[in-house]
């Protein structure tokens, strides 16, 4: 299951330790830079929760390279910086017409374009990977770079708002935003675009002036030699695309790149100059380490370089490395390559360490807890004899009991405004009613007297009262509804509260069936009490025919002095008073017919029995259903923890749990309060909109919301992480568990020790290279943390069980306090290489050279055709032939030296082969040629000629031009045939003196040392 709620709650530990953050942006170009930055931004979320200090883009030419995918962030729409080019086979007949002379300047004729037109990616062709850029250059640029970059700008103020309550120390540098690139260097997107995105941000931030720190993080080819699917060809493509990227990168990374004079011309935005180094710091990482030890696959080098740049980003652990780093590169050039000269700047990197799987622990006992609350809580049935005795409670306490010969809703239908319910009283008896008679003059004639006012009474009842009642129960409805509603939804909500939805479903079942019954009985006394009162209205008329009886008697005596007509009076009196009430109840019972299930509301209020049932079956029959879903799922989950034993792999993440045992002892320990968590999640109970639901129906107060059992299960368990991980920090550190293990013998302190003895062995450089060219070693910075909390009062003896377990296993590394109590971390940072000492470097260039033997092939290795020639080769040739050809061809003048820049000339006829151009070498032995050998050298240069500026980069680039060198050789061996050896030997020999001579003669030690370099290749 996904719980994005319960994973975040989960990785927010705490990021106590402080540490130093910059404006930052990741960029993650093609699907392993991708990849790479959306495993950055989740470690990131989840280890600093909502606070997005770090800005992210991700480029592709893929339309599938911003799906969801397990183990790594979503991507915003803000965050995409997309160049699919749907149009490019349009664009690439556009550029033809001549409408696009930026792409034709770099673009090969054999670069097949139209694979960008199905928006799948670039075909791991770079020249094709580029033409998607410069085709979608507005989209990229100007709606998505450079916005975001100027954004960095002022994400200080953010920064600092949301950090001051993350604790610890934290510093904000906002003089140089960093941005950091990554991707591989040998696929068709990401290898690609690494010179010009890096080109374009110096660009962009140079015009509002500032100087961002660039880092590039690039994937070699060994990190997918273990995939499925890598045939010999696609081995053969990756590598030698590797090698002509390496070649690239490390020529654009030169401190003096701005002497090459190298520029871009890009649609809309014009030219841009290369004018300084385009990465501040390249690490490249590969498969293999610099022990030859293999990590399983690509997925685990992304994430262990996504580790490290998160930890380099601005972790305590990162800015110890950056302070280190500081002085490690303020050396650096001054050491440079011993067998080149050159600069060391590429560099690497591995992350390993030890950690409690907090995660997993959590999210297990977090799962185990919404479980229980489920089944112990949520669902649990309740008794049918405490169900029953409840209902009976809630409707004697509302007045709502009307079962049998209670009669509360129907009273309080006909309760008038003294509180009292309406009824029918005679307030008279017969011996009354015959006083009264004769008070009134009526003296002989009380049984008359009596039958005239019972007459009268008996309208009015039907009359005058039963209208009463009506109107009195009608305008009650609305009060008594209400009422009973208010009473069932707080019930309902109490019940929630105090027994679970279960319970509370049971109730309102129970309350709809008593409910219903009762309907059913009044709608059958109505029906009864048509018959009741008809023959209580034959009754009366009967005792009036008896009392018209005794009316007829002389002189009224029989009347005076009998008791028979005492005891009609008086059985019609209650019969009277009888008719009047069942008139009453009646109307009072219609009325509570409809206020319990009239299909039509009441003055727009839902009647009692809909209510009950809307409630049961809209919300709560919905809700059962859903939690026990939702068990199922929980229940599955924690069997699957239960079987598997984590992900552990070689580079780290190998767990340790607490030495005492298993995920359920852990927790057993943790004590949860389930009533707590329970009514936690029934806080926001239906009743309130949960804003990442949508309410689609109100049932009562409550709300139905749109939601699945992955939500259920989210909500429930993020409940429970707070006490979780509060026992998880104080009890199972990494630092704790090491205290308790430190001095044990047992087997759970051996397999800690034999971890950590692994974990630091395999923290060596992710490159396939152990030492430099002719040195000891790299500059290193190695560090463990130290696994506590900032305010842990153990914390200094953490430090030192921590320092001797490492010390104990012979490695001199530098502790850092990271605030991070889970994991012990392990870094080692290398710094000074060139890219051709690695191992890997020699197999790629077998491939390079191979195929850059076809043209086009060539052509399409590199990004820009006129890179051909141009950029040296990643190896040093072997001293010999090309070097001493070059120091021949400067020595007569077939390489012509015009300031500091060199150009390769020869004209070539049936008889001589001659210098082109006039060169200001001015030991030149030009002079000493035959004149029929001379020719005319001319002074203006052709562009294509030039080798180079410097004389180092003109020998890398004629090492690299197999026709000019062929040329070169041809040359002497035509010039050394025709003149034989010994006059050849002369004229060198002259060359030779003059350059002793020079060398005598000058002060200028950069001429001196010049003038040495080409005596020391012809010597």
């Amino acid at each position: 299951m996904r719980l994005e709620n319960l994973d975040r709650a989960v990785g927010r530990v705490m990021f106590g330790g402080g540490g130093e953050f910059s404006p930052t942006l990741v960029i993650g170009m093609g699907g392993s830079g991708s990849s790479t930055a959306r495993r950055v931004k989740r470690i990131l979320d989840d280890r600093y929760g909502d606070l997005h200090i770090i800005k992210f883009l991700i480029v592709d030419t893929d339309t599938g390279g911003y799906s969801e995918e397990g183990g790594m962030a979503a991507v915003e729409e803000d965050e995409r910086a997309s160049i699919v080019a749907p149009n490019a086979s349009e664009i690439h007949r556009q550029m033809r017409d001549g409408l696009k002379p930026e792409i034709a300047k770099f673009l090969p004729d054999s670069a097949d374009v139209s694979l960008l037109d199905d928006g799948t990616g670039a075909g791991a062709i770079r020249p094709v990977g580029r033409f998607a850029l410069f085709s979608q250059m507005t989209k990229f640029y100007s709606d998505r770079l450079k916005p975001t970059c100027y954004s960095l700008n002022h994400i200080e103020t953010v920064v600092r708002e949301k950090l001051q309550h993350a604790g610890g120390n934290i510093q904000i540098n906002s003089k140089s935003p960093r941005i950091y690139i990554t991707c591989s260097v040998c696929g068709g997107t990401g290898s690609s675009l690494f010179v010009d995105t890096a080109a374009l941000i110096r660009h962009a931030f140079g015009q509002i002036g500032v100087t961002p720190t660039i880092i590039g993080v690039f994937f070699l080819p060994s990190v997918f030699m273990q995939e499925s699917g890598i045939t010999s060809m696609v081995r053969a493509n990756i590598q030698a695309n590797g090698y002509a990227a390496l070649m690239e990168l490390e020529h654009f990374c030169r401190s003096d790149i701005q002497q090459e004079n190298w520029s871009f011309d890009y649609p809309e935005i014009g030219t841009v100059e290369i004018d300084r180094s385009l990465y501040d710091e390249c690490y490249l990482i590969e498969g293999i380490n610099s022990k030859g030890q293999l990590l399983g696959n690509k997925n685990e080098v992304f994430e262990m370089t996504a580790r490290g740049i998160c930890m380099d980003i601005g972790s305590p652990v990162g800015a110890k490395a950056s302070s280190a780093k500081r002085n490690i590169f303020a050396h650096l050039p001054n050491n440079p390559c011993i067998e080149t000269g050159k600069e060391r700047k590429m560099n690497s990197f591995a992350i390993t360490g030890l950690r409690v799987p907090v995660d997993r622990i959590a999210r297990y006992c977090c799962l185990r807890a919404a479980s229980e609350v489920i089944h112990d809580h949520l669902l649990k049935q309740p008794s049918e004899r405490d169900l029953m005795q409840e209902i009976n409670q809630f409707l004697s306490a509302h007045q709502l009991d009307e079962r049998g010969s209670r009669d509360q809703i129907l009273d309080s239908l006909l309760k008038t405004r003294d509180g009292h319910p309406l009824t029918f009283v005679t307030d008279r008896t017969q011996n009354q009613l015959y006083e009264q008679a004769r008070t009134e003059g009526n003296k002989g004639k009380e049984a008359q007297y009596a039958q005239d006012w019972l007459a009268f009474k008996r309208r009015e009842a039907e009359n005058r009262l039963s209208q009463e009642a009506a109107s009195l129960a009608r305008m009650n409805q609305e009060s008594v509804l209400k009422s009973a509603l208010e009473a069932i939804y707080s019930k309902t909500s109490e019940l929630l509260d105090q027994h679970g939805v279960r319970h509370c479903q049971e109730f309102l079942s129970g309350l709809l069936t008593v409910f219903e019954k009762v309907a059913e009985e009044l709608q059958q006394e109505s029906e009864d009490a048509g018959t009741t009162i008809q023959t209580l209205k034959e009754s009366m008329q009967s005792s009036y025919d008896d009392l018209k009886e005794f009316t007829g008697t002389i002189g009224g005596f029989k009347a005076r002095f009998s008791k028979s007509d005492e005891q009609v009076v008086e059985t019609a009196l209650g019969e009277l008073e009888g008719y009047g009430n069942a008139l009453i109840k009646q109307q009072a019972r219609q009325a509570a017919i409809e206020v319990l299930n009239n299909q039509n509301r009441i003055r727009g209020t839902i009647t009692i029995i809909p209510a009950l049932k809307e409630l049961i079956n809209n919300l709560f029959n919905g809700w059962v259903g859903l939690l026990e879903e939702s068990n199922q799922r929980i229940r599955r989950e924690l069997a699957h923890h239960q079987l598997s034993q984590g992900t552990g792999t070689t580079y780290v993440l190998d767990q340790i749990l607490d030495e005492r045992g298993d995920f359920d002892g852990i927790y057993e320990r943790i004590q949860l309060d389930l009533q707590k968590i329970t009514k936690a999640y029934l806080v926001a109970k239906p009743d309130s909109p949960d804003n990442r639901d949508q309410v689609v129906e109100k049932v009562g107060p409550f709300t139905v919301r749109i939601t699945t059992p992955e939500k259920v299960v989210d909500e429930l368990a993020s409940q429970a992480v707070e006490p979780v991980m509060s026992y998880l920090k104080q009890e199972m550190s990494v630092g704790r568990i090491l205290q308790r293990l430190a001095g044990r013998e047992d087997r759970a302190a051996a397999y800690t020790t034999q971890q950590l003895q692994s974990m630091l062995d395999k923290c060596q450089p992710f490159w396939s290279t152990s030492v430099p060219q002719g040195r000891q070693n790299y500059d290193q910075f190695f560090a463990v943390s130290v696994p506590c909390l900032p305010d842990d009062p153990e914390q200094e003896t953490i430090r030192q069980t921590v320092k001797k377990a490492v010390v104990d296993k012979g490695h001199k590394s530098e502790l850092v306090e990271n605030g991070y109590p889970f994991a012990l971390e392990i870094c080692n940072f290398a710094y000074g290489a060139r890219a051709y000492y690695l191992k890997s470097a020699e197999e790629m260039r077998l491939f390079y050279e191979e195929k850059s033997s076809d043209a086009a092939i060539r052509a399409r290795l590199h990004i820009d055709k006129r890179f051909i020639g141009r950029i040296p080769k990643l190896h040093p040739e072997e001293h010999g032939e090309a070097l001493g050809l070059f120091a021949w061809g400067v020595a007569y003048g077939y390489i012509a030296k015009d300031g500091n820049f060199y150009y390769l000339g020869i004209n070539e006829s049936e008889n001589a082969v001659t210098p082109k151009y006039q060169t200001d070498w001015s030991p030149s032995i030009f002079d000493l040629m035959d004149s029929s050998w001379q020719g005319a050298p001319q002074k203006k240069r052709d562009k294509a000629d030039q080798l180079a500026q410097g004389r180092e980069n003109a020998i890398e680039a004629l090492q690299q031009h197999p026709t000019g060198v062929k040329q070169l050789l041809a040359a002497r061996n035509r010039y050394e045939d025709h003149w034989g050896q010994a006059r050849a030997q002369s004229e060198i020999e002259e060359y030779l003196r003059r350059l002793d001579e020079l060398i005598r003669d000058t002060n200028n030690e950069e001429t001196r040392e010049l003038l040495k370099a080409e005596a020391e290749e012809l010597n």
